[in-house]
Formats: structure tokens, sequence, C-alpha cells
């Protein structure tokens, strides 16, 4: 059995499938999602850092129209809950991304699934076939130079 692994964000979804013979014209493959605790991590991380500058933007905002004379009584920005209360923030989203892994298992359990193999191959790759080396491009020395463009006939 091969094990393949695809992240998407958080978020990992494997295919255990048999090696397929070459010739092969399809393969058969189970999903199952897993939850990658790092990856989730530092998303959330990002996501809360972003909700903070977001708010202190907003809130820069509301104090320099508060320095104008306002018709009516400023509205006060209300803070996000990444902002009041971060661990609670974080626990519920990771909360959300366990119980969407949960939902992607309940729905592949008891699947099999029979893949074309053009299909397969793209999940069956490893690091290797992903990752190639560039190719160098050698500077091209026959080129003849530019030539200064012809005068007109008649004009000097």
């Amino acid at each position: 059995m091969t094990r393949r692994c695809i992240a998407v964000l958080a978020l990992a979804l494997c295919a255990l499938a048999p090696a397929p013979a070459a010739a092969a014209l399809s393969a058969i493959a189970q999903f199952s999602a897993t939850l990658d605790g790092a990856a989730a991590g530092a998303q959330i991380d990002k996501q809360q850092a972003k909700a903070k500058a977001d708010y202190d933007a907003a809130a820069a905002a509301a104090a320099k129209a508060e320095v104008k004379p306002p018709a009516t009584a400023p509205a006060e920005v209300p803070k996000p809950l990444a902002v009041s209360d971060p661990s609670k923030d974080r626990q519920e989203k990771l909360d959300a991304l366990n119980a969407k892994v949960a939902d992607l298992n309940k729905l592949f359990d008891g699947w099999t699934f029979v893949l074309p193999s053009f299909k397969f191959s793209n999940v069956n790759k490893g690091m290797d076939d992903m990752l190639k080396p560039l190719e160098t491009k050698k500077p091209d020395a026959a080129k003849p130079a530019a030539k200064a463009p012809a005068k007109p006939a008649g004009k000097q």
C-alpha cells in the first residue's frame, strides 16, 4: 500500500492505494483526512494578526473621525473575538477544523474510489517528481548585433 498526502491549508487528504502496475488503466484509492496541528496553528495566528491589524486600523479611523465635530455620537468599533479573547477564538477555529476533518472522514468512510491512471498519477507523485531542476539557458553566441536603421534614399 502506498500512502500519499496532499495538504490543503491545515487539512491533509491522504490516499491509500496499492502501487499500480505500469500498464494499469486505473487505480483504487481510499481517502482519509487529518488535521495538521502546526499548519492549523500558524494559519490561525496569521488570521488573528490580520484581525488585530484590521481592528487597530478601524479604531484609528474612528478616533480620527472623533476629532471632527460629528453630527451624531461616534459609533464604537466592536472588537472581534480574535482581539478580545484570542484563546477562545483559537479554540473555536480548531473545533471548526476538527469538525471539517470528521465530516470528510465520515464522507469517505467505506468508499473505495476507482481513479483513471491519468488522475491517480497526479496523486501518486513523489517529491522527486514534483521538484525538477530548472533548465539553464545558454546565451546564444551566434546572434548578430542589431544593425542601425538605414537612412531613407534622397535625404542626407
